[in-house]
């Protein structure tokens, strides 16, 4: 991911560590920080960490992220709906992604 986001969009993409977080991906190109959290499913607190991860970003790098997505292996599609509602992004698998060709 990082090579592809390098190379094709001229971002610069990094892990992070701040304090006892992992940020998993942060992009950063033309000023802009996108924030992604990778996960294979999530748990009842992902809004908490989201926005944990959000202020602790902002309090230690002093740069407002442009983004923040969640890119998640599974997700039921309230959840989704209550993240986005947040003002988070989600990018989840394709329903018809198993589905008939």
């Amino acid at each position: 991911m990082k090579s592809v986001l390098e190379e094709s969009f001229e971002a610069t993409v990094e892990e992070k560590n701040i304090q006892v977080e992992q940020f998993d991906l942060v992009v950063m190109q033309n000023g802009d920080h996108i924030l992604i959290e990778i996960a294979a499913s999530v748990r009842r607190n992902i809004l908490e960490r989201l926005d944990r991860k959000k202020a602790l970003y902002i309090s230690e790098v002093g740069i407002v992220p442009a983004r923040i997505i969640l890119a998640v292996g599974t997700i039921n599609s309230r959840s989704a709906q209550i993240i986005r509602g947040a003002g988070f992004e989600v990018v989840e698998p394709d329903d018809d992604f198993y589905g008939e060709e």
